[in-house]
């Protein structure tokens, strides 16, 4: 007679033998007392919204009826890693319009533009784990450099428009104006940025942005001189204060989770 005696066997699925390195990647991370584990993933982010610059206007005079820096679009892709779901590092390219125009009642406009393309290098930490038990909304806030790649339209010099009068015109009255449009911009920027970001899936993520773009006094600038025949000079100059307040949404694409490891200093 043959008896079958049936007994439940357990075997370890978790390759602690195996080196580390060797590990297939999509395992969680091992506790191991001797090494220190961390997380990387790679992204691909796309950010797209608004910008608005501030200006800053000189006197007010009677000939001058108003200025405008309109919030423009722009379009930026980055490129970064993460760490432990805590800190980024990220470059890529964007693309934005900046704009200050001036209008006087002659009538008469000065338009001035320029588009800018820059590189940005930047760093982000994260600050709250909104949802501590999920993990998946966390608030971050950074800084960084933005580079401008491209040329700048050359600036326009001063030209010069005489007025017509059909009767001899009196000394109070204007005999010209002279005006000029710089395009100025410089080569370094930095900016400082906030985010909100929550995870639709553990590939696929959504977030809100702002970030203040800090470029100096060498920017766009409009001059125009009233020239009276008395000789009187009046002057209007409007100048980009060189801060920008961009806002919009951000798209994030992750790579696969990684796990590193390294030993802990004894």
């Amino acid at each position: 007679m043959y008896i079958i005696i049936s007994l439940p066997v357990m075997a370890q699925e978790t390759p602690y033998y195996q080196e580390p390195n060797k590990r297939k990647k999509d395992f969680e991370k091992i506790a191991m007392p001797n090494l220190e584990s961390f997380t990387i993933k790679y992204y691909t982010a796309i950010n797209g919204g608004f910008g608005k610059s501030y200006f800053s206007s000189s006197e007010p005079v009677n000939f001058k009826t108003g200025v405008l820096s309109p919030m423009e679009s722009f379009l930026e892709v980055n490129f970064g890693i993460n760490r432990n779901e805590k800190y980024y590092f990220e470059t890529g390219i964007s693309k934005h319009q900046i704009q200050l125009n001036s209008f006087y009642a002659f009538p008469f406009r000065i338009y001035n533009n320029q588009n800018i393309i820059l590189l940005p290098v930047k760093t982000k930490r994260t600050i709250w784990v909104i949802d501590r038990v999920s993990r998946s909304a966390f608030l971050l806030v950074g800084a960084g450099l933005d580079i401008r790649l491209n040329n700048l339209e050359q600036n326009q010099p001063f030209q010069k428009i005489f007025f017509d009068y059909r009767q001899p015109p009196e000394l109070s009255d204007p005999e010209s104006i002279e005006y000029q449009a710089l395009k100025k911009y410089p080569r370094i920027n930095f900016e400082t940025n906030m985010e909100i970001r929550g995870k639709v899936t553990e590939r696929f993520e959504l977030g809100l942005f702002t970030k203040l773009l800090f470029s100096g006094k060498k920017n766009l600038s409009n001059q125009l001189n009233l020239n009276f025949y008395n000789g009187d000079v009046f002057t209007s100059f409007d100048r980009l204060t060189g801060t920008q307040l961009w806002f919009g949404l951000n798209l994030r694409l992750n790579s696969p989770t990684y796990f590193k490891y390294k030993a802990k200093a004894e």
